[in-house]
């Protein structure tokens, strides 16, 4: 999914949503920022919750990572987890 054209993945999280899932996970590895990758996928569905699964510790400094995690949730409350590890 992660490769898709935001287009298309726009299309495939809707679809999924509508099958029942309640939570996408978005990892660091995939080929878009993960930050990114989940506001195309809040911005595409109602409902589902988004979580990065993990955003890399030593790809974006703290204070990035808190900023990008904060704009998240304020645009969609309750539907953003912020997952962080070391990516290994």
């Amino acid at each position: 999914m992660a490769n898709l054209p935001a287009a298309d993945l726009r299309r495939a999280v809707a679809e999924i949503e509508q099958m029942g899932f309640t939570t996408i996970w978005l990892g660091e590895a995939s080929a878009r920022e993960p930050f990114a990758g989940v506001a195309i996928i809040l911005a595409a569905t109602d409902r589902v919750t988004v979580a990065t699964g993990i955003a890399n510790i030593y790809a974006r400094d703290a204070t990035a990572m808190m900023n990008g995690a904060r704009t998240l949730t304020e645009a969609w409350p309750n539907r953003f987890v912020l997952g962080v590890g070391v990516s290994h």
